[in-house]
């Protein structure tokens, strides 16, 4: 019997004992303290970065906005100068002077008209 116990005390792994309640490893308050200033920390900086993307990412589509407005008033602005080169052309005002009532003149002797100073 005794060869039977000393091939179970070999071949079993030992099993730590339990350490009494006092000796066991409790948390303390400084422990605790700096646990909680670990997580507020980390907190902290995962709250900044998800701040700083969001603050990214409402930039971005600001900039789109911004880009597709551009494109907008580039193309109002194409409408308004080809308008403009339409207004201007000889024809149109030609035709804008005639439907107003303004005739051509056709007196070689233009009449001025003198200023004269006034007298004293």
């Amino acid at each position: 019997m005794a060869s039977r116990n000393r091939l179970m005390d070999q071949s079993v792994l030992h099993v730590r004992k339990a350490k009494p309640a006092a000796e066991s490893q409790v948390m303390t308050g400084t422990t605790a303290r700096r646990a909680v200033v670990l997580l507020v920390l980390i907190g902290l900086i995962l709250f900044l970065y998800l701040a700083e993307i969001s603050q990214l990412n409402t930039t971005a589509f600001d900039i789109q906005e911004l880009e597709r407005q551009y494109r907008q008033l580039q193309e109002a602005n194409r409408e308004l100068e080809r308008q403009i080169a339409e207004l201007e052309s000889p024809a149109y005002v030609l035709e804008f002077a005639r439907q107003n009532g303004f005739v051509p003149v056709y007196d070689a002797d233009p009449l001025y008209i003198e200023w004269a100073e006034p007298q004293e």
